[in-house]
């Protein structure tokens, strides 16, 4: 199979060639191939409010692993946003929750296959990539 549907390929395949101007650029599965460009999982906790000591908690996991940290004003409360490419949101909860902080909403979105053909074209000529599925 040979596709530009990225989605579809996630779906059905389970090893991906990718090509480049006849080149193989990387192979593996769908999963290896988000873990070789190092996407990142992306955390979003809702809290009515931002303590400080869960503001603090949340630094410290931050500093503990490497994972990126911003809050933002949301019409409901306040949106965290925690950026890492291991599933870490087990500590982020812990630290929100361990502080006294209470969660609204909780969200974790997976790194796709998307995501991570975007990172290996950016690296390659401007000609773009396709997908050839095994």
């Amino acid at each position: 199979m040979t596709s530009h549907y990225l989605q579809e390929v996630e779906e059905l395949c389970s090893y991906i060639y990718v090509i480049n101007q006849g080149q193989l650029v990387a192979e593996g599965s769908p999963d290896e191939l988000k873990k070789l460009t190092r996407q990142d999982r992306i955390i979003r906790l809702l809290v009515p409010e931002l303590l400080p000591s869960v503001d603090e908690a949340l630094r410290h996991v931050v500093v503990q692993t490497g994972a990126r940290y911003d809050s933002e004003q949301h019409e409901q409360g306040i949106l965290l946003t925690v950026r890492h490419p291991e599933d870490i949101s087990g500590q982020v909860t812990s630290a929100v929750v361990g502080q006294g902080g209470s969660l609204l909403k909780l969200e974790v979105v997976e790194p796709s296959l998307e995501d991570a053909m975007l990172t290996l074209s950016s690296s390659l000529e401007p000609s773009g990539e396709v997908a050839h599925v095994g």
